[in-house]
């Protein structure tokens, strides 16, 4: 919530033909400089909201740009009483919102008392709307001294709701729809909403991407559920945690899913969290799999353990489709290392998939052959009868790491036998899978498992493969025990420049840096050499990886200027201020080789990885 002197500066920054400046404002209103800027990064959070910038000139000042009035957006604006103030479009959102979350039929003197206005205000608006409606195949239709349905399907209105979402910002919608004012949703089912979310975030590890949209989303297909009559049952076979949230919905508000709300629940996932829908619309990837399979053994070659080949090729290749599908890289850090290490069986798997016309993977898809290699390889490693020692790879930063870390390990160690890859989540929920492996390599802390295990970052350095072969050796002398990286290990003060140098070499690797980024990378282990004055732990690889990537994978959305949104970094700086300070000298070297202005909120994603 924007104080008094916050809301003041919006209204002069958006107003004022020159640019002021931090020291200006300080001056009008009596407060610190430090205070001014604080200020702005709230300010800044708030426009970005509001598809609103502000507009900094060095040593010049700063103004604030938007389409519309911010002053519209001081605390809720959108209720009913102000239906006569609106501009046409919110007008429309309003009265739709009205019959989306009430019982229908909806008269107009219900319409007239709800918003204040006259009858001949509300029969005008109606008849607009009405016309508006219909190119969304969304109609407003009068029944008879009974007033207006709304006739349409919630497929239908959501596409709608994104369409306004992403012309007016992701909260003005959140805004009229959580209102108490409004009376659209009670309080005790609003709380319900955000402690959904809330599972989702921390029981389901999903990476909530638009808060504001999601609760849009969840808020009106819960009452849009409400509504109908009951579902028949349907049976989810997909993610496992799409089953979870199901029927945690199911619990919480007592409604029964139909196969339209569960296509709608998986769209709003899609769109406003890190969610993906892996399982569906592949139902021929198992059949494909098996004739690769199959390809492979009739050229002579023995297979061990078929069953496992197959549930991680299907696996892996969902993945890669739907990446694909969305748009995404599919780059192949390790292809030349796989070509040169297992020649004869990427060839083997390239002239297979070259027989199958109709395989998913075309023969030209080298990076994704030299993933296959090493899924293939290691089945015919474990035919040769080898002692190897059974591991599970547990990874809780995205799909991406786990398959940079297996394919790390397998290349490095190719004795071990990763039996599966697993988030923290699903080791926590099904321990049974313990007991098939040897031992855990994981990215996380994995407090309360007694299996062995060892931690290390997704790069797996060099000093982390002598770690996993020590483990190798106690685990076949029978020695088991815990590798845990405590505080007081090696710090690697002295040894910081190999240190940061093999982290450009694995950047290399991957094919994400280039001469373009030469100079920010020097920045960013500059900014490391600051945030970490005494040196480097190793318990701190995972935070330095994370730094890494974030700012290297970030270089291309802020060419875009597309920037983040933060509401907890006030508490954040106020405890890690020292950092918080290099980190937004850094963004303003950044800034200058970019030649973007990078607000200072995006320090606070940064700033999480040093904390976290």
């Amino acid at each position: 919530m924007l104080n008094d002197r916050q809301k003041n500066i919006i209204l002069e920054l958006e107003n004022t033909l020159s640019p002021v400046t931090a020291k200006e404002l300080a001056k009008k209103y009596s407060v610190s400089l430090r205070t001014i800027r604080n200020d702005i990064a709230l300010i800044t959070e708030f426009t970005q909201l509001h598809q609103a910038k502000i507009v900094k000139v060095p040593h010049v000042g700063m103004r604030i740009e938007s389409p519309f009035s911010l002053s519209l957006y001081f605390d809720n604006q959108y209720i009913n009483e102000n239906f006569y103030y609106l501009d046409t479009q919110n007008r429309y959102i309003l009265i739709l919102m009205n019959f989306i979350m009430r019982e229908n039929p909806i008269t107009i003197q219900e319409l007239e008392q709800a918003f204040k206005v006259s009858r001949s205000t509300i029969q005008s608006v109606l008849k607009d709307l009405s016309s508006y409606l219909n190119t969304w195949n969304i109609h407003l239709e009068g029944k008879k001294k009974k007033g207006y349905v709304l006739i349409c399907q919630i497929s239908d209105l959501i596409p709608l709701l994104d369409s306004f979402i992403s012309q007016n910002g992701n909260k003005v919608l959140s805004d009229i729809l959580f209102d108490q004012r409004n009376g659209f949703i009670p309080e005790d089912e609003k709380q319900k909403i955000e402690g959904l979310i809330q599972f989702m975030s921390d029981q389901l590890y999903l990476f909530v991407t638009d808060y504001h949209k999601l609760i849009v989303f969840l808020g009106v297909l819960i009452r849009w559920m409400k509504r109908k009559t009951k579902q028949e049952f349907i049976y989810v076979n997909g993610n496992i945690k799409l089953e979870h949230i199901i029927h945690k919905m199911e619990d919480l508000f007592q409604i029964d899913f139909s196969e339209e709300a569960i296509s709608i629940l998986l769209l709003s996932l899609q769109s406003c969290t890190d969610y993906l829908d892996s399982d569906n619309n592949y139902q021929n990837l198992d059949f494909e799999v098996q004739k690769l399979i199959n390809q492979v053994k009739e050229k002579g070659y023995l297979i061990n353990d078929e069953d496992t080949l197959r549930i991680d090729l299907v696996k892996h290749l969902k993945c890669t489709l739907e990446n694909k599908r969305l748009g995404y890289s599919n780059k192949n850090p390790l292809l030349k290392n796989i070509q040169e290490l297992y020649t004869s069986e990427f060839k083997l798997v390239q002239t297979c998939i070259k027989e199958l016309p109709s395989f998913c993977v075309s023969e030209k898809d080298l990076d994704e052959i030299g993933y296959l290699t090493l899924y293939i390889k290691r089945s015919f490693e474990k035919a040769q009868t080898i002692e190897e020692s059974r591991v599970m790879v547990v990874c809780n930063s995205g799909r991406s790491a786990s398959k940079l870390l297996s394919t790390r390990l397998l290349n490095n160690l190719p004795n071990l036998h990763i039996v599966s890859i697993s988030s923290l989540f699903e080791l926590q929920s099904n321990t049974e899978f313990l007991e098939h492996v040897d031992f855990i390599i994981s990215t996380v802390p994995l407090p309360g498992i007694k299996k062995p295990y060892v931690v290390v970052s997704p790069f797996l350095q060099k000093q982390e493969i002598n770690q996993v072969k020590e483990l190798i050796w106690l685990h076949s002398t029978g020695k088991h025990k815990v590798i845990r990286q405590e505080k007081d290990e090696i710090l690697l003060q002295q040894d910081r420049i190999s240190f940061t140098s093999s982290f450009v070499q694995e950047a290399l690797k991957q094919g994400a840096v280039g001469e373009y980024y030469a100079d920010i990378v020097v920045e960013v282990f500059e900014l490391l050499q600051k945030i970490y004055p005494n040196g480097i732990y190793r318990e701190n690889y995972n935070n330095v990886a994370g730094i890494f990537a974030h700012v290297l994978m970030s270089v291309s959305r802020w060419k875009k200027q597309e920037f983040i949104r933060a509401a907890d970094f006030e508490d954040m700086v106020y405890q890690n201020q020292q950092a918080y300070q290099c980190i937004l000298a850094f963004l303003q070297k950044i800034s200058k080789k970019l030649e973007v202005l990078i607000p200072d909120i995006e320090a606070i994603a940064i700033l999480r990885y040093y904390i976290f």
